[in-house]
């Protein structure tokens, strides 16, 4: 069996010195993960105009939400309307449009079906929570931005 080799680094976040146990291992540790998570260009863009369109909502990015033995990072929430809008890259999340059920995504270790089962579970879970859980697709925001900022305004936010 292979040794694993430990290497002292220091974290890219917080500038603590801790020993690497894998090569592509960027965080000192879990809390620091959390605390330093990165919002993509997409998903802040979303936030700007949905905060711009909408500026009596409290919408906040990547707020953590506990989830009965575990939880997640919301992508974009506001809790006084009790809604999540997640914005689900093509590749990450393996857009049925785009990707077989059975094509293997090599990052996370799981199949296309695996990932949906996934994402479908965090959804009934943050649902089962009273969020109105609602999923926008990255491929589809940048190419009709505008149909998609409508569509979340008038049907999810209740703006004509």
């Amino acid at each position: 069996m292979k040794e694993i080799k430990q290497v002292e680094k220091l974290c890219d976040f917080c500038k603590t010195h801790f020993l690497r146990v894998h090569h592509s291992q960027k965080f000192c540790s879990i809390e620091c993960k959390v605390k330093h998570r990165t919002v993509s260009k997409p998903q802040q863009a979303l936030f700007n105009e949905l905060s711009f369109l909408c500026p009596y909502n409290d919408f906040q990015l990547e707020k953590f939400v506990k989830c009965k033995d575990s939880g997640y990072h919301a992508d974009i929430i506001s809790e006084s309307k009790k809604i999540i809008i997640e914005l689900h890259g093509d590749y990450w999340h393996c857009n049925p449009n785009k990707y077989e059920s059975d094509f293997f995504h090599h990052k996370k270790k799981k199949t296309a079906k695996e990932i949906w089962e996934f994402d479908n579970l965090r959804k009934k879970q943050l649902e089962e929570l009273g969020y109105n859980v609602f999923v926008v697709w990255a491929s589809d925001y940048s190419k009709t931005q505008n149909k998609v900022l409508d569509d979340l305004k008038n049907n999810v936010l209740g703006y004509k």
